[in-house]
């Protein structure tokens, strides 16, 4: 794949998804939006899997209203954040996942009383969607707005199937 960035790719089982290979070199976290700046009022899901090289594996996350979810594979935890430049929030929580296996990622963006609650939750594809997020954070200055996306840092190839960003 050229620069490492995002490409169309068919696994063994026939099923085609987005492919996230490593850069032979430079920058290996990359961004893709799907919508305009402004748009705001949805909730954002994918489906996803990652692989293992020795000790590396990737992160894996979401962008929503301008926050972020990073699912980060080395590290075993999992992140709501505002833009990586702000850091105005940042909250943590362990969360061990297991390599070759599909999850589903969901994000929700929602505002009370001047704030914004930001949820996350990640579950393994084959099980119900549980009641729970796994991780919430409150910001007092809300972004109003903002692009759908994903994220990843390839240091492995990791994939994403079934992205949907629904009204809510």
């Amino acid at each position: 794949a050229p620069g490492g960035k995002y490409i169309v790719k068919t696994l063994e089982d026939g099923n085609k998804v987005l492919s996230k290979p490593p850069a032979k070199k430079g920058i290996q976290r990359h961004y893709t939006y799907f919508g305009p700046s402004d748009m705001k009022g949805y909730v954002i899901q994918v489906d996803f899997m990652d692989q293992r090289d020795k000790r590396r594996r990737s992160d894996i996350g979401l962008v929503s209203h301008g926050y972020e979810m990073d699912l980060m594979g080395k590290r075993n935890r999992l992140e709501l954040r505002t833009w990586v430049s702000e850091y105005r929030i940042q909250e943590t929580v362990p969360f061990k996942w297991v390599e070759n296996k599909w999850y589903t990622m969901k994000m929700d963006v929602s505002y009370e009383n001047g704030k914004a609650l930001i949820r996350g939750k990640v579950w393994p594809r084959d099980e119900a969607e549980p009641t729970d997020w796994s991780i919430t954070a409150e910001d007092p200055y809300p972004v109003m707005q903002g692009s759908p996306g994903i994220v990843g840092v390839s240091y492995t190839e990791h994939f994403y199937d079934n992205l949907k960003v629904m009204q809510k």
